[in-house]
């Protein structure tokens, strides 16, 4: 394992070494397909219909062209993520099928990954979002995605650190492909909201075909907590399948799942700042998985609502995967639970920003309670721990990283 990953033994990036076949979610990006989903779709709306806010309101000149300078920008600022993202992959998979202790070597290559996602993630945050409807919280998506990719490459390192625990290891090795592909899924929602502020594939290479579904169902994916359960043909299905409704009516058949969302939050807060742990949180993951599920049903008509509802799911999703995280052991894992808590609190309040946008009220909801965890959790790793150097006018988006971003060439890629 650790031999054919060694172009990630040394804490840096590394320029032309991704000798591996790049997966289609890193081609997805440099083609101009959906970021780390690895497919393409019309400027639609969430639901899979063309909303009508885009039907009262075309994209400006300015805000399509806005759109498209950023995200030019950020696919070169996702390099240093998407050359390791293979990898990474191919990682987990090793770790969910192996029957003794991992080699401990491992876990430096995992480091090298993981310190590079950081810097990934740093220059997201750094980027200025577009000047457009939805550019701050594409923005805001592209960053909170790239720290949860990042919490499913450092825990390849905790996971190596169980030994021979073959049984918690597996369970612990599900918990990361569950935030990776939860990662996928974010990154998509962000690309759906630049496609509605008008972003262009007219020049680019795209491969024309379905997206995933905005929702990972971890039981369809084979991905259950506590289940020996494969995969189902399918997966979690696709994209724009489900049916829209009123935003006064969503809100009526959803304000009830997401008080009771709200109350699990509240009432686990507290344990992310003593020991012993509370014996209910695995209860509590399963409570939050179930809402995601009650969730899953009509969303509101309008763009931003319908988007709102899946980041919901999303943070939703995130938060129970914190819980697990508490409870399952390993070093760092407190740490990390945390991390994944401000994550997950931070995609929630993006949601409920889009929610609001679309009409959805949800003024009685309230928020989680804050567990009162430092930010600077967040800022640990990558070339600047968190506190990139700002910008000039005209600076490239790569600047200050040393060496320079690590290229993405297509047709490497694909060899």
């Amino acid at each position: 394992m650790a031999s054919r990953s060694s172009c990630a033994r040394q804490p840096r990036l590394h320029h032309g070494q991704a000798r591996h076949r790049i997966p289609p979610l890193a081609v997805a990006l440099v083609l101009a397909a959906v970021c780390l989903g690895g497919l393409v779709v019309q400027a639609v709306s969430g639901h899979g219909q063309p909303s009508n806010e885009a039907t009262a309101a075309k994209p400006s000149t300015e805000s399509a062209q806005a759109v498209a300078t950023y995200y030019a920008d950020l696919r070169q600022v996702m390099s240093p993520l998407l050359v390791h993202d293979g990898d990474v992959r191919a990682a987990l998979r090793e770790l969910s099928a192996a029957t003794t202790a991992p080699d401990p070597s491992l876990a430096k290559v995992a480091d090298g990954w993981a310190y590079d996602v950081a810097t990934t993630r740093d220059l997201i945050g750094r980027l200025p979002p577009p000047a457009a409807p939805n550019g701050q919280a594409a923005r805001d998506l592209y960053h909170l995605g790239t720290m949860v990719y990042l919490e499913a490459t450092r825990g390849i390192g905790r996971v190596v650190g169980m030994g021979d625990q073959p049984e918690g290891r597996r369970e612990a090795v599900k918990s990361l492909d569950r935030l990776a592909l939860t990662s996928d899924r974010i990154f998509d929602a962000a690309k759906r909201l630049l496609d509605h502020d008008g972003l262009s594939f007219e020049r680019e290479i795209v491969v024309q075909r379905d997206l995933p579904s905005e929702v990972p169902r971890f039981g369809l994916e084979g991905l259950a907590p506590n289940s020996d359960s494969g995969p189902s043909p399918g997966g979690s299905g696709w994209a724009g399948q489900r049916p829209s409704t009123s935003p006064g009516a969503w809100q009526s058949r959803n304000s009830r799942p997401l008080e009771r969302a709200v109350s699990v939050l509240d009432r686990t807060s507290a344990a992310y700042g003593k020991a012993p742990l509370p014996p209910t949180l695995p209860t509590d993951a399963a409570a939050l998985d179930a809402i995601v599920g009650e969730l899953d049903g009509p969303v509101p008509s309008t763009n931003a609502g319908a988007e709102g509802t899946f980041d919901i799911q999303l943070a939703l999703l995130v938060h129970a995967e914190s819980l697990r995280t508490l409870t399952g052991g390993g070093p760092g894992a407190v740490d990390q639970a945390r991390r994944l808590r401000l994550v997950a609190d931070r995609l929630w309040s993006v949601a409920v920003q889009l929610l609001g946008r679309g009409s959805v009220g949800l003024a009685g909801l309230g928020t989680p309670s804050d567990p009162e965890l430092d930010a600077a959790l967040l800022l640990p790793g990558g070339a600047f721990s968190g506190k990139p150097p700002p910008l000039k006018p005209g600076d490239p988006p790569g600047t200050g990283v040393p060496g320079g971003l690590p290229p993405l060439d297509p047709s490497a890629l694909l060899r």
